[in-house]
């Protein structure tokens, strides 16, 4: 029986991996918020394009997926308006920019077996009914909520949701630990989304010798709670991998300052909100991502 895997939202990144569904001939539906025309033309990155069909919501058995790559302030509303087509069975994986999400997703669906995922691809939704893929990435994939069985089947689902995935967007690198390479994206995001949000630039602009101080103190405040929260890291190598992403990104603009740009609301608050909110947990002081949460809150209500 073949399994269908059901995308929430047309956003840059569910796009995605509805054209990498379309292209692998797997079975698959969007799940719009709300009536509107839907994202129809996924630009690759040879130039070709994918032409998608918004399939109908089907009811999800425990071989289909169901994929979530919204934002943290969509996520609640996602789930309530769709979970009535999962079983208790139906795996779901959640992929977001920044973290937080995990805990609403127990939350409201406590019976499922959950994963977590990230990715580095990007993608531009360039029109209300096209997306441009930008930039080659790879996805990473790891369990936070297994399945009530042996390791056996819980390692057979494993497998299954990784070639799910694999078939969207590929290639899939399994996490063991999950949440450590969500720290590791979110390090990034911390430093290269507000900052370009704010002064409306390009992520290479981040290079000029202005922005060096305050990237290493951003990196030296998440370095502490990284830290303290059980994934040990320190300042420099924050500022490496984040000096990397810039220098291998310089053309994009971050979806942050895409949000802001086009007077949508941020994702902010399962970016720099999640670390204010891990260091007030943890007793650390974290003044400049303090700083850049309540600046890009400023400009989301304008």
């Amino acid at each position: 029986m073949t399994s269908h895997i059901a995308i929430v939202g047309d956003g840059a990144i569910g796009s995605l991996l509805a054209a990498g569904a379309q292209r692998n001939q797997s079975p698959y539906s969007v799940l719009l918020r709300r009536q509107r025309p839907a994202v129809t033309n996924v630009v690759h990155m040879d130039g070709t394009s994918t032409t998608l069909h918004n399939r109908e919501p089907v009811a999800l058995s425990s071989r289909d997926l169901l994929i979530v790559p919204v934002k943290y302030y969509q996520l609640a509303s996602a789930i309530e308006q769709w979970r009535h087509l999962l079983c208790p069975d139906t795996p779901v994986v959640l992929l977001q920019n920044g973290m937080g999400g995990h805990e609403v997703l127990t939350s409201l669906l406590p019976d499922n077996p959950l994963y977590l995922a990230t990715t580095s691809h990007g993608a531009l939704k360039v029109s209300a009914q096209e997306v441009k893929h930008t930039g080659m990435g790879e996805t990473k994939l790891g369990v936070i909520a297994p399945v009530h069985g042996t390791s056996n089947e819980q390692a057979l689902l494993n497998n299954r949701v990784t070639a799910q995935i694999n078939a969207c967007l590929p290639p899939v690198l399994w996490q063991q630990n999950i949440q450590a390479a969500l720290w590791e994206k979110l390090a990034i995001n911390l430093v290269i989304n507000p900052l370009t949000a704010i002064d409306d630039v390009t992520n290479g602009a981040l290079k000029h010798p202005h922005y060096q101080r305050q990237i290493h103190n951003i990196c030296s405040e998440t370095a502490m709670v990284m830290t303290a929260c059980g994934f040990p890291t320190d300042t420099q190598s924050l500022v490496a991998r984040v000096r990397k992403v810039i220098a291998q990104t310089a053309n994009n603009y971050s979806s942050m300052h895409q949000d802001i740009h086009h007077g949508r609301q941020s994702e902010i608050e399962g970016i720099s909100g999640f670390l204010v909110r891990q260091a007030k947990k943890t007793g650390i002081d974290v003044p400049i991502n303090t700083g850049l949460y309540q600046k890009i809150r400023a400009l989301s209500l304008k």
